[in-house]
């Protein structure tokens, strides 16, 4: 499970997709000041400020049973720039279901990663044992509607407040 892939997105850059492992906590605290208020807004429910050092902790240390994540990042000759990053946090213990999320740093929206990294967590989740997902998102996030539609086995519910629901089959999402 811990391959690394190189894709080509639409602008010709080259993303590394890869598992998240414990050294990605400060590309998370650089990523998070590199989003949009809409983007914070539609990945964590409002407009946050600043992630937390133990939240950041937290999203770096992925188990690979109960907590999985799958990072894209850029690397330049200078630095490394995580870009975005799709997890899954399993219900409990033995459960076949988990909470998912995914983000991606508002310039490299729309350009294909989002179904890279989901397509690979789904795999990597089927592999440990979860087969559904659950997740919650605003309304009017319709990039996120569109990427899920991309995938078979998803359903929406509006959950009123401006929340819609979201179900998941990853077998038949991965058909």
């Amino acid at each position: 499970m811990n391959n690394i892939e190189k894709i080509t997105i639409k602008n010709g850059e080259t993303v590394t997709i890869r598992q998240v492992i414990p050294e990605d906590k400060e590309l998370f605290i650089k990523g998070f000041k590199m989003l949009s208020e809409q983007t914070k807004r539609f990945r964590f429910m409002s407009a946050k400020k600043e992630l937390a050092d133990k939240e950041a902790e937290f999203y770096a240390k992925p188990d690979g049973k109960n907590h999985l994540a799958i990072s894209a990042g850029i690397e330049t000759e200078q630095k490394q720039l995580g870009i975005g990053v799709a997890r899954i946090v399993r219900e409990s213990e033995g459960s076949d279901t988990g909470e998912f999320a995914i983000v991606l740093v508002d310039s490299y929206q729309q350009m294909g990663i989002g179904k890279h990294l989901l397509t690979r967590l789904f795999k990597d989740s089927l592999a440990v044992g979860i087969t559904k997902v659950i997740g919650t998102m605003r309304v009017e996030n319709k990039g996120m509607e569109l990427l899920l539609k991309k995938f078979k086995g998803f359903q929406f519910h509006h959950a009123g407040s401006g929340l819609m629901e979201i179900h998941g089959d990853l077998e038949k999402a991965l058909l």
